[in-house]
């Protein structure tokens, strides 16, 4: 017996006939409609299918249509093929009709403050002569503010940005309209600088800006014997200036030209000077003529003039020169190492393991017992391409000065290769990586070997590789010193010639210094990292202890240390803060990704919050007023509009502060469970082919804490506290296999039962979709997602599907692909576009949490659509998943990159906030925080059947 289901529900303008279809190959492949923007209207609308007795879906009639239930009713008709033209069985036909009006709209964005963001579409912004250049008036980027810069007699601040994918990295706000942005730069919009600026500072005319070129890259002495991917990367720094009355870029007489090679135009001169070495901080005499770079790597500071650019003078009388600052006195306040830091004497270091995927004498994940002494227990890379390497991650702020190193039996000739010192999460980009060593002959078998080598700088990681070859290694040490006392914040007078003088006035009781600044009343504020963590307050004229010390505001710490930040390549260090004329504090909250205003007692006064580019983003599986936007926590009040500050949204807590985001991935699987108290997932950064997965508990106020229990390979923790683990291969029963919560002993840890078998699945053939993603009802209904563009050994013509526990075969299988050569426009009727020239269309998938007594089994995939037409699209698709019907299909393709779409879509969160509405909350790659849309009309979902 056939059955026609007919579901009746809002769906987007441009549809509403019957698929066509044309034969590409052997497959009948459907025509679609194309409407931009896609978002739908209240129309009432239809989506039917063909079902079988079993409630099989054979086959996708309607889309969707904007007639009338009556009209669609009377054109129905099924000639018994299903969606490739082949013919299905099925005797009886039934339908099933629904009046509903459902329907999608872009509700707002959540951890961004500017009014211009909830608009659906970014108007662009002019500059200010009025020229109408790249960019927008909302606060976005790829990276955080980097720096900030505040004239003494100013009415506007100006901020720089790291790499910001596309838009100008540099923007500016007028202190009465903080949540504007203003693109100040008179540079015509092909010209965009995207580099990163990470220090800014101004005197009456001009701004200064110093920067770093990240894809300058300069091969070390090994270059010779090194493939391109292993080069040692030392980034082109540079200093130019921009007129602060009319924003054009400045041409000093003794400057050079520098063609930046990252960003919209490379052959771009910027005038000024340049440093082949790492900067880290830059402060200008507002009525001398020097300007000063610090130089820590060389322990030197640069003194230029600041009107011609040409060089001064080399101040080498200080070690590790960070922060710098000219007050109002036009003294020079230097932060840098303390020059007698003690326990200079190596000793051995312990570290967490780090490497590539791979294995250890038989077991599946050995890392725990890789070096533990024993040589007959040896951790092993992975073989695939770039290379081989193992690593530990020892610091931050630790001078390594030598390596012990023993093979695994047998395998000395696996233990070639280089040793590398890095700050970066040790990938295979880490572009400040450093070759300290060359391991030219085998080692020692059975015992340790040691290589020493001469390093002065601290460093978080070392690495050893093999280029060519899978590394085999036993055991490593690690020789070398912590640094301690690690900043002296002291004033000095200046000559007309570059030559500084101490004025006996220093700070005590602070730690990593990343940024100065002052007001005219006296007083010197820092910001302060380490364990710290706050904005501390100094006399000028005494110096000493902290006369204020500020921690955070709103109800939330400061977080100064932030992977997007200080640990960046080693290259960006994010340390925004300045002083208004009126004496209140401007503090970049990086690692919260907000500018906060305070007054110069420390009160709040407002924030500027512009969440930029993340990378996970999910809602508590059963408290959804629980978001997570990589480890930033936020609570919700779905009972409000999406509003910037009408507490629709606020920041809660930041769980990065509380483990090592250096080596553990965010926050995924997110659930508060029956005891009440919240656990989740974290996996080893360094295992990104098959990360080893933690349970951990998040404990209000304190932090992540890790239990004993690490996760199989492929297991998740659901909702109602189970692991669940999906077996899915092509021409394989689908396995299910379940360990249920039976409860937490005395410290809170969960406790599972034995793995149980559930029935088995259907047998996924060729053209099924693959499973990039399996999610599970708590009903037992799995759907999954292949977010693939084209596979080898044949590629799906389905890339979503469905089936219920105990049945061996697919309820349904819909997002039926297009041709590869499609060119036409966006398929808003569900199916899956492998054409238009996308290079990667795979976006992610997720289920309702649906708290409510009547809870609705829906769920949301998303095509990204990366470089789809050489530009963007993303759109998203609701399906019901007791019909694999579409529902809904809303997002955008628009150029102009409004909110409502995301860049790049990793994470997404769909929570029923009442009977009748639901909210999509959206990962955003491109720099806006998370958009939002809300779905209403969820009440008039309902089913009727009748015959045909």
């Amino acid at each position: 017996m056939a059955v026609l289901i007919i579901k009746q529900a809002a769906l987007p303008q441009g549809q509403g006939v019957p698929l066509k279809t044309k034969v590409v190959g052997s497959k009948a492949v459907p025509l679609r409609p194309h409407k931009p923007g896609g978002v739908p209207s209240l129309t009432s609308r239809v989506a039917a299918g063909a079902y079988n007795a079993s409630g099989q879906l054979l086959r996708t009639l309607y889309a969707g249509t904007s007639k009338t239930t009556s009209q669609v009713l009377g054109l129905l008709s099924f000639d018994g093929k299903g969606d490739r033209g082949q013919t299905v069985s099925g005797a009886t036909q039934l339908r099933k009709q629904l009046p509903n009006k459902l329907a999608a709209r872009f509700a707002g964005i959540v951890a961004n403050t500017s009014p211009q963001a909830m608009t659906n579409k970014i108007p662009f912004a002019t500059d200010d002569q009025g020229n109408n250049v790249t960019g927008s008036n909302v606060w976005f980027g790829y990276r955080p503010f980097n720096c900030l810069s505040i004239g003494r007699t100013a009415t506007r601040a100006y901020i720089g940005q790291g790499y910001t994918e596309g838009p100008q990295s540099h923007g500016a706000f007028a202190l009465n309209d903080i949540q504007t942005r203003v693109n100040y730069q008179k540079i015509p919009a092909a010209d965009r600088l995207t580099q990163g600026t990470c220090y800014q500072d101004q005197d009456a005319t001009l701004l200064y800006h110093l920067g770093y070129d990240g894809i300058d890259g300069i091969d070390s002495g090994l270059s010779g014997t090194l493939p391109a991917y292993y080069r040692d990367y030392k980034s082109k720094w540079f200093i130019y200036a921009t007129s602060l009355a009319t924003g054009e870029r400045v041409t000093f007489a003794s400057g050079t030209n520098y063609a930046v090679m990252q960003g919209v135009r490379p052959q771009i001169n910027y005038n000024g000077y340049q440093f082949s070495v790492r900067c880290a901080g830059m402060a200008v005499q507002k009525t001398g003529n020097l300007l000063f770079v610090s130089l820590p790597d060389t322990n030197e500071i640069i003194v230029l003039n600041k009107t011609t650019m040409a060089y001064v003078r080399t101040i080498t009388s200080f070690t590790r020169p960070g922060a710098l600052w000219v007050d109002y006195e036009e003294r020079l306040w230097v932060a840098s190492q303390n020059p007698g830091t003690p326990n200079t004497t190596p000793v051995k270091l312990s570290g967490q393991p780090v490497g590539a995927a791979g294995y250890g004498d038989g077991f599946e994940f050995s890392i725990d017992k890789a070096f533990d002494g024993n040589p007959s227990t040896y951790y092993a890379s992975s073989a695939n391409a770039p290379n081989g390497w193992l690593g530990l991650y020892v610091g931050p702020g630790v001078v390594i000065t030598g390596v012990e190193l023993r093979p695994s039996d047998g395998r000395e000739a696996d233990c070639m290769g280089w040793i590398q010192l890095s700050n970066a999460n040790n990938n295979d980009d880490a572009r400040d990586r450093r070759t300290v060593y060359q391991i030219a002959t085998k080692p020692a078998a059975g015992q340790f070997t040691r290589y020493n080598f001469t390093n002065t700088r601290p460093w978080s990681y070392v690495r050893v590789f093999n280029p060519g070859k899978p590394l085999k290694l036993a055991d490593m040490v690690v020789w070398g010193y912590r640094l301690t006392d690690t900043h002296v914040v002291a004033s000095y007078t200046i000559s007309s010639t570059g030559t500084l003088t101490a004025t006996g006035v220093s700070l005590s009781g602070h730690q990593e210094v990343t940024a100065l600044t002052d007001d005219a009343n006296g007083n010197l504020y820092t910001r302060e990292g380490g364990s710290k963590q706050a904005v501390c307050c100094y006399s000028k004229a005494t110096g000493g202890a902290a006369t204020k010390t500020w921690t955070g505001t709103e109800g939330v710490k400061f977080y100064f240390t932030d992977v997007y930040g200080t640990l960046l390549h080693n290259q960006e260090s994010p340390a925004p803060l300045a002083c208004a004329p009126d004496g209140s504090v401007w503090v970049g909250d990086t690692g919260n990704e907000r500018l906060v205003h305070l007054s110069a007692t420390g009160s709040f006064i407002e924030a500027i919050y512009y969440a930029s580019h993340s990378r996970a983003c999910l809602v508590d599986g059963n408290d959804p007023t629980r978001l997570f936007g990589e480890n930033r926590e936020y609570t919700l009040d779905p009972t409000k509009p999406l509003a910037p500050n009408n507490g629709s949204w606020r920041l809660a807590f930041n769980w990065s502060q509380t483990y090592n985001t250096t080596i553990y991935r965010y926050l995924k699987e997110v659930n508060t469970l029956a005891n009440g108290r919240t656990y989740g997932v974290v996996a080893h950064e360094e295992f990104a082919g098959q990360p080893m997965r933690y349970v951990v508990e998040l404990v209000k106020g304190v932090g992540v804490r890790f239990t004993p229990t690490v996760l199989p390979q492929g297991t998740r923790l659901e909702a109602d506290g189970s692991l669940l683990r999906v077996a899915y291969t092509l021409g394989q029963a689908v396995r299910s296999y379940r360990r249920a919560l039976t409860g937490f002993d005395a410290n809170g840890n969960p406790q599972w039962a034995a793995e149980v078998a559930l029935p088995a699945g259907p047998v996924p053939q060729s053209s099924d979709p693959r499973a990039t993603t399996i999610r599970r009802f708590a009903s037992g209904l799995h759907v999954v997602h292949d977010g693939s563009r084209v596979q080898a050994g044949g590629s799906p013509d389905y890339h979503v599907g469905g089936w219920q526990e105990g049945q061996n075969y697919f309820l349904f299988k819909t997002a039926l692909a297009t041709p590869t050569d499609y060119t036409g426009g966006y398929p808003l009727d569900g199916s899956f576009d492998t054409g238009n020239n996308v290079q990667d269309p795979g976006g992610p998938m997720t289920l309702l949490v649906d708290k409510t007594t009547k809870p609705l089994r829906l769920f949301v995939w998303c095509y990204m659509g990366e470089n789809w037409k050489g530009k963007q699209c993303c759109y998203f698709h609701l399906i019901d998943a007791d019909t694999g019907l579409l529902l809904l299909t809303f997002g955008s393709d628009a150029f102009e990159n409004p909110p409502s779409m995301t860049s790049v879509v990793i994470g997404m969160g769909l929570i029923r906030v009442s009977n009748d509405v639901a909210r999509l909350y959206v990962q955003e790659e491109g720099g806006r925080g998370f958009p939002v849309w809300e779905i209403t009309g969820l009440s008039t979902l309902a089913y009727s059947v009748t015959p045909l």
